[in-house]
């Protein structure tokens, strides 16, 4: 029965593992591609829900004529902000599809953004913690006032 225990142990552990040494790669190759496109983030836990949603900026997307790739936000968090805002100067974070997303986006799209990419935040985008519940405050909320007064877009009062 030990026996039996110790393989379950040691098997779940390489599984996790793997899994992250995937998660690191598939970050690692989104970061460095030399491909300019635009991505859409999405959390797999809402594909059933909104998977309708994907498909359609998809659809809008390849009309227009605009390279783009969907991401898994798991995947988008592990990638490097300053290098991905190079080569995807747009990342479209869509309603439905991402209410949910890790407490450590919001670092993530501050430093994509003071590198001078592009965020579509939509609707609902953020509204819930990774567990599932409401936040208080959607996740970038807190962050937008301080993104926006530095953005060298906005319009400043003239003095004098």
């Amino acid at each position: 029965m030990k026996k039996v225990a110790i393989g379950f142990f040691v098997l779940a552990l390489i599984g996790y593992g793997s899994y992250n040494i995937s998660l690191v790669y598939q970050s690692y190759k989104l970061a460095n591609s030399p491909a300019y496109r635009v991505l859409i983030a999405y959390n797999k836990a809402y594909l059933k829900s909104y998977g309708y949603l994907l498909e359609a900026y998809k659809s809008v997307l390849t009309e227009e004529g605009v390279p783009w790739e969907a991401v898994e936000i798991s995947i988008l968090a592990g990638a490097a902000a300053k290098d991905l805002a190079q080569t995807a100067p747009v990342i479209i974070f869509p309603d439905g599809l991402l209410q949910s997303m890790p407490e450590e986006m919001r670092h993530w799209s501050k430093e994509y953004l003071d590198h001078a990419g592009n965020l579509a935040v939509i609707y609902d985008a953020g509204v819930k913690a990774p567990k599932g519940y409401f936040r208080e405050q959607a996740l970038l909320a807190a962050s937008w006032e301080s993104i926006t007064s530095r953005s060298p877009h906005t319009e400043k009062e003239p003095t004098g």
